[in-house]
């Protein structure tokens, strides 16, 4: 039912992500300039700069160093702390005790840019004399070059910059509202006062300040995706609408295709994200703020949606590179800068796709893109830098064994002030930068530029467009590791609000139950669902099983007894075990599976009213199964259904609240419930003519039409439903709402058709026994369409014959079933050979040889119903 996804740089490799958090945040500290804190935890760093603002009186002591230089460039800086805003306002609540120090690192920045916007009408744009500090290979603690402080300022404007300053501040201001609200509001009147200035005094400062920031940082954009960006953070800060309009009103100017003529717009494309370039974050972060408008219609989910099919291997439409080993690439040095920020803008985007009904982005020739795919490239490019590439190198120093150790950063290369007191002077340190020797301080956290398009790289301090590290590097990239990160009771696909617990935590034996089709997932809605049928197809048709209603009696009691244990726990209920996407990235027997076995539970401050409902559905059905052959185990399955009536019901209903929102991307994209709880138990959505694990309404309508057997008549809502759903499927039916391929097979919207089918034929005939028993009543659909019990058997008999080889191509799509049947399902049990023949362990990766293999699988599912061939 699943697809297999599949990693692009794909590695058995396991990553502690939690570790590369704490390391990525650390490398700010690195970075500091100014008066260094007592809590400095990078201890070969000393206070530097200490002068800075001098030359104007102010004081600009503080800030970041953006490189391996000394230079304080605040366009870049108010990016990288914008950046860090945003990990923290997206992924905080996965960082733990990492919270501390990222939130540290944002208000090292903030204070700094205080500090920049102090004078009304002026902003300070940079310190540091840049040429004279990039011919000098010197420490921060020892610079003797010129500390130039440049300002842009009513008449030499610099928009950009001052734009850019305003969403750092903005964004900073949300994460300090509930630490120190005095500050954050200190903030947010910075933002919208820099915001103004800016856009009352439009200029590039690539003209205002030239030489001091061209070439190291122009705009190359130009400055109004700033203005946008900085007025969508401070919509994002404020909710007042003045920022929303002027969003709207100046979109344009980076939708429209740059005339030669346009004083406005240079240049940037909706592909593009950076200190830069803000596009595609403008679409991605507004695509978010305006989620009542998450549809195609929406110009910004528009463009962010035509961001992810630039940047996917599998689209027509990309525009980037990937090496071998399946890095990213993108015109420009430093590539590693577009990997995390290309990496946290899809993460971000996909939480807004789950959001809005877990939409999927349509690329060219028919290429759909999950959320879940946006998850699995990211991760792809994360287990890349930390290792999982050809050459097994981390390019993030101190991770791993294999890193950086001749990174091009001053700082870092020159023996520290503790080893050698004596100045060192612009050239003195020549001699360490041609060093063959690895640095003398190791600059834990930095993440390099990385390997060229072939995978290589040369350690060597010479080579800064790969050696050399950037705050603008590290900073989305701290979102990203926190997103992954997988540490005590958090979980690396938790997306921000989701709350669970581990079954070793809980002490529940949670052996048993099925896995749900061809991976190695318990999912628990589903799998209830599927104990229901099983129980109602007993009730119904038991009686016509014969020797085989012992078997299905076993398979009932195999879901139920797995039930009794998932809800063990009094006002806990086990939605789920197994982390999906680490099981979907491999190809491996469920007798060899080395994935993460995760228990994802639900509880009363995060419910899950469809699942824990569907439990009691199941528990229930299956009581009156087992009522004449063991009543014991009968009584307790009935007490149970009643415990999720008045323990794990009132659980589910008391408690309302979608699993969805509980347990995230554990279990969306794979099962998210489309049609809301309440048809599980406050009715949000569905159709009197859906049925299936995610929407009841349909079995609903049937059931109770038979429960009211004494007001079988249209008067009954129940009944009238019911027969609307008749007419909605059936072909002569001038109401019918289904597809039907040109050999009869009933058609739905939706992957996995034949679930539609089998679903459809079970509601018919036990629809069809119930009229039967109403004094064989007809349905009528309107044009003189008369429905009787015997057509709807008709009906159903055409569908299953179909399934079982009546079809054009005669073919049974019942694995086992005549002779001419699937020989290749997309099944791991089936696909890999077994224990009996091949006894070692077949790992993550090692079953891929089979899952491409061209021969049938060797093992047959007998049984097995496969989803159809297309409707075409």
């Amino acid at each position: 039912m699943m697809m297999m996804l599949r990693s692009v740089a794909s590695s058995s490799i396991s990553h502690d992500y939690g570790d590369a958090l704490s390391k990525c945040i650390l490398f700010f500290e690195g970075q500091r300039s100014g008066k260094l804190p007592s809590s400095q935890r990078m201890t070969w760093r000393k206070d530097s700069a200490l002068r800075d603002g001098s030359d104007i009186g102010i004081d600009l002591v503080g800030g970041y160093y953006d490189a391996g230089d000394n230079v304080k460039f605040n366009f870049p800086m108010a990016f990288t702390t914008t950046m860090l805003a945003w990990s923290i306002l997206e992924f905080g609540n996965h960082m733990g005790s990492e919270l501390q120090h990222a939130t540290e690192a944002v208000k090292w920045g903030t204070d700094y840019f205080l500090k920049a916007t102090s004078v009304p009408g002026k902003v300070v744009a940079q310190v540091g004399e840049p040429y004279g500090d990039h011919n000098c290979w010197e420490r921060p603690e020892d610079m003797d070059t010129a500390r130039t402080s440049y300002v842009v300022n009513t008449t030499s404007p610099g928009s950009e910059v001052s734009a850019e300053i305003a969403a750092a501040l903005a964004a900073s201001s949300m994460i300090f509202k509930n630490i120190d609200n005095r500050y954050s509001q200190v903030l947010l009147k910075r933002a919208s006062q820099v915001f103004q200035f800016a856009d009352q005094h439009r200029g590039s400062y690539n003209e205002s300040i030239g030489p001091a920031v061209c070439p190291f940082y122009c705009d190359f954009s130009g400055f109004m995706d700033d203005l946008i960006w900085g007025a969508a953070w401070l919509y994002k800060a404020t909710n007042t609408e003045y920022y929303l309009k002027y969003v709207l009103d100046n979109i344009h100017y980076l939708e429209n295709v740059p005339q030669s003529n346009d004083p406005i717009y240079v240049g940037g494309s909706f592909e593009e994200f950076g200190w830069d370039s803000k596009h595609a974050g403008i679409n991605v972060l507004l695509s978010g703020l305006l989620k009542n408008t998450q549809n195609s219609s929406n110009t910004f989910v528009q463009y962010a949606d035509k961001f992810v099919c630039s940047v996917l291997p599998e689209s027509h439409s990309k525009n980037v590179y990937f090496s071998p080993g399946g890095l990213l690439f993108k015109d420009g040095g430093s590539n590693t800068q577009r990997t995390t920020a290309i990496s946290f803008l899809l993460l971000v985007y996909s939480r807004h796709l789950i959001s809005s009904q877990n939409r999927a982005i349509q690329c060219e020739n028919n290429v759909v893109v999950t959320p879940s795919r946006l998850v699995q490239f990211a991760k792809g490019q994360v287990d890349y830098l930390l290792g999982s590439n050809p050459i097994k190198m981390s390019y993030m120093v101190g991770y791993g064994r294999n890193f950086p150790r001749k990174i091009h950063h001053r700082g870092s290369t020159c023996p520290s002030i503790d080893k050698r007191r004596r100045k060192i002077k612009c050239h003195d340190g020549d001699v360490f930068f041609y060093s063959k020797y690895p640095n003398f301080n190791q600059l834990t956290g930095a993440i390099v530029g990385g390997p060229d398009i072939k995978d290589q790289y040369n350690d060597t301090r010479i080579d800064f467009v790969h050696s050399e590290p950037t705050t603008y590097i590290n900073a989305p990239f701290v979102g990203v590791l926190a997103f992954f990160k997988e540490k005590g009771r958090q979980n690396a696909f938790q997306l921000l609000t989701v709350a669970w617990y581990l079954s070793r935590d809980l002490l529940v034996d949670l052996v048993g139950g099925y896995y749900d089709a061809g991976d190695n997932i318990k999912f628990s809605f589903p799998m209830a669902f599927t104990t229901t049928m099983l129980a109602w197809s007993i009730l119904e048709f038991g009686n016509h099983m014969g020797s085989e209603l012992q078997h299905a009696t076993e398979a009932v009691k195999w879901g139920t007894d797995y039930f009794l244990k998932a809800t063990s726990v009094p006002g806990k209920v086990v939605a789920q075990v197994g982390e999906p996407y680490g099981d979907h990235n491999c190809w491996e027997r469920p007798e060899d599976m080395d994935t993460a076995r995760t228990s994802y539970v639900l509880n009363t401050t995060n419910p899950g009213s469809e699942v824990s409902a569907e439990i009691a559905a199941a528990l229930a059905a299956s009581s009156m199964v087992f009522k004449n052959i063991d009543n014991r185990y009968s009584q307790v399955l009935l007490k149970r259904a009643s415990q999720v009536v008045l323990q794990v019901f009132q659980f589910a209903d008391q408690h309302r609240l979608s699993y969805n929102e509980s347990v995230g991307p554990a279990v969306c994209p794979f099962y998210c419930d489309f049609s809301g709880f309440m048809n599980d138990p406050i009715y949000e959505g569905g159709s009197f003519a859906e049925f299936g694990w995610d929407s009841k309404h349909t079995g609903v309508n049937v059931l109770l039409s038979r429960l009211l057997m004494n007001t079988q008549n249209s008067n009954n809502p129940f009944v009238q439903y019911a027969d609307k759903y008749v007419c909605s499927v059936l072909p002569e039916s001038p109401s019918n709402s289904v597809s039907f391929s040109p050999g009869g097979l009933l058609f739905k919207e939706g992957g996995s058709n034949t679930q539609h089918t089998t679903a459809a034929s079970f509601l018919l005939l036990v629809y069809s026994l119930y009229l039967t028993r109403s004094n064989n009543r007809a349905i009528h659909c309107g044009n003189n369409v008369v429905v009787t019990p015997s057509r709807l058997v008709q009906f159903a008999k055409g569908q299953v014959d179909y399934l079982l080889g009546s079809n054009p191509i005669k073919m049974s799509y019942m694995v086992g079933y005549g002779r001419n049947f699937p020989r290749k399902i997309h099944h791991r049990g089936s696909t890999l050979p077994s224990i009996d023949k091949c006894r070692r362990q077949i790992k993550c990766h090692d079953g891929d040889v089979f899952f491409y293999s061209k021969y049938p699988n060797p093992n047959q599912l007998t049984g097995a119903i496969v989803g159809s061939q297309p409707r075409i």
